[in-house]
């Protein structure tokens, strides 16, 4: 959806991912973005979301998460914002 980035105003889009899962536990929330961190045993290299954070920073956007573990209401959020256009030097395309 179209979404503004406050308070800065930036214009951009915004996607949400939901699941209705057990939740994330406080150590988990607090390692997610670490690189190497896995919560797959021995499946998962525990690149995707550190990579896909880095990746949306390069790009001045905004990766959030909230996660629950209450009954009834468990389950994880998360929002990648991302603007329509940045103004950062590096951003300029060489003619």
């Amino acid at each position: 959806r179209n979404s503004t980035l406050w308070p800065n105003e930036v214009q951009g889009v915004s996607i949400t991912v939901a699941d209705t899962g057990t939740g994330m536990s406080t150590e988990t929330k607090g390692k997610l973005f670490n690189a190497f961190y896995t919560t797959k045993e021995s499946h998962g290299t525990g690149l995707g979301l550190w990579l896909s954070q880095e990746i949306i920073a390069r790009h001045h956007g905004r990766l959030r998460f909230r996660s629950s573990q209450v009954p009834e209401r468990s389950g994880s959020v998360f929002t990648l914002f991302l603007p329509f256009k940045t103004t950062h030097p590096d951003d300029a395309i060489a003619s």
